[in-house]
C-alpha cells in the first residue's frame, strides 16, 4: 500500500467514525432536550392533553328563541313543529309531548306561548281520521267499541263509520267513552281551560266559551289559525325575532322564492284524501252540535288574529304573504 492510498483510506475511516458519533449526539439531544425539538411537545404540555383540549373547545351557542308550543291535536302542530325547531326552541318536542293544556304550562312558567287554533267543523273530522288511520290511533283504540264495521269512503264522503262515532258523543248527558283517543267536544276550548294536563278526553269543568276563555287567550304571546297557516308563521317570526321580516314573508312587491325548510310535506298521519265538502249536512249537523263552544272561541279569535295582522302591516309598511 503506498501513502497515497492509505491517506485515502485513514480519510474514509475518519469521515465514517464522525459521522456516527455525530448522528448519536444528535439524537441524544432530540430526545432528551424539551427546548429544542422543532415537532414534539412534551406529553404533559396542556396544548396537548385531550382532556384539557376539549375542555377549552368553546360550545357552541343556542340562539334560537324560546316557544312554549301549545300543540292543540289536529292544528297542524306537528308539521309547525318540524318545519321551526331549527329556528325556536320547543319547551316540549313533537309529536305527543307537546300536547298539553294551556293552564298546564302556567304551572311550568312557560314563556312565549303560541298556539294554533282551527276550523271546529274540519278539526273534528280530523280527529277520527287520526284516531281510524294513524298508526297511534290504530293502537289505542285496539280492544275498544271505535266503529270499523264499514269500508267507507273519504273521496266520496260515504262515511257510516264516521256518523256512528260522531253519535257517541253526541249524547243527552255527556259520556267520558273516547275509545282512548279524542273526545271532539269542544276540544279547543278545553286546551285554553282544563287544568289536565294533556286533556285528550272531556273535562266538564272546561266546556264552555266565557270571559275566562278570553282571559286565558290573553295570556298567548300569539295565536294563529291553521286555515292561515304561513301567515301565521311569518307573523310570528317578526314578533319574536326582533321585528324581522323574512324574505320569504313580504309579498309587498309579489310572491318569494319559498325557503326549503317550509317545503317539508304535510304531516298526513296515513290519511287518505278527504274533502270535507263532500260529508251530507246530517253528518255536518252533528259535528255543529259538538262543537258550538268551540265555534264561539274560533270566530272571536278569528277577529283578533286579523286585527293583529293589520296593526303589524300598518306599522312595519310591508304586506305579509298569505
Amino acid at each position: 500500500m503506498n501513502k497515497k492510498n492509505f491517506k485515502k483510506i485513514a480519510f474514509l475511516f475518519f469521515f465514517c467514525f464522525c459521522i456516527q458519533t455525530g448522528f448519536q449526539i444528535i439524537t441524544f439531544t432530540f430526545i432528551q432536550s424539551p427546548t429544542h425539538s422543532p415537532t414534539q411537545l412534551p406529553t404533559n404540555s396542556p396544548t396537548h392533553s385531550p382532556t384539557i383540549a376539549k375542555t377549552l373547545r368553546p360550545t357552541p351557542k343556542d340562539n334560537r328563541v324560546r316557544l312554549s308550543f301549545i300543540h292543540i291535536p289536529k292544528t297542524a302542530g306537528t308539521s309547525f313543529y318540524n318545519s321551526f325547531k331549527r329556528k325556536f326552541k320547543f319547551k316540549e318536542s313533537s309529536p305527543g309531548f307537546d300536547e298539553l293544556s294551556l293552564p298546564y304550562y302556567e304551572t311550568q312558567n312557560a314563556t312565549n306561548l303560541f298556539t294554533f287554533f282551527r276550523d271546529p267543523s274540519r278539526h273534528v273530522y280530523s280527529q277520527y281520521l287520526e284516531c281510524k288511520w294513524d298508526h297511534w290511533g290504530l293502537r289505542v283504540t285496539n280492544n275498544t267499541k271505535f266503529p270499523r264495521r264499514h269500508a267507507e269512503n273519504e273521496k266520496t264522503g260515504y262515511m257510516p263509520d264516521f256518523f256512528d262515532w260522531l253519535r257517541h258523543f253526541n249524547r243527552t248527558s255527556i259520556t267520558k267513552s273516547h275509545f282512548h283517543c279524542y273526545h271532539p267536544l269542544n276540544m279547543q276550548v278545553r286546551y285554553l281551560q282544563s287544568h289536565k294536563k294533556i286533556p285528550h278526553n272531556v273535562d266538564v269543568d272546561a266546556l264552555y266559551f266565557t270571559n275566562q276563555t278570553k282571559e286565558q287567550i290573553k295570556k298567548l304571546k300569539f295565536f294563529g289559525l291553521t286555515e292561515a297557516y304561513t301567515l301565521t308563521t311569518c307573523i310570528l317570526e317578526y314578533m319574536l325575532l326582533n321585528n324581522t321580516v323574512p324574505k320569504h314573508c313580504d309579498c309587498t312587491f309579489g310572491n318569494p322564492t319559498q325557503p326549503k325548510f317550509l317545503e317539508q310535506k304535510k304531516i298526513t298521519h296515513g290519511v287518505p284524501p278527504h274533502p270535507f265538502e263532500v260529508l251530507n249536512n246530517v253528518t255536518k249537523h252533528l259535528i255543529q252540535d259538538l262543537t258550538k263552544q268551540d265555534a264561539l272561541l274560533y270566530d272571536y279569535a278569528k277577529i283578533l288574529f286579523w286585527k293583529r295582522v293589520k296593526t303589524i302591516e300598518n306599522k312595519s309598511g310591508i304586506i305579509f304573504c298569505r
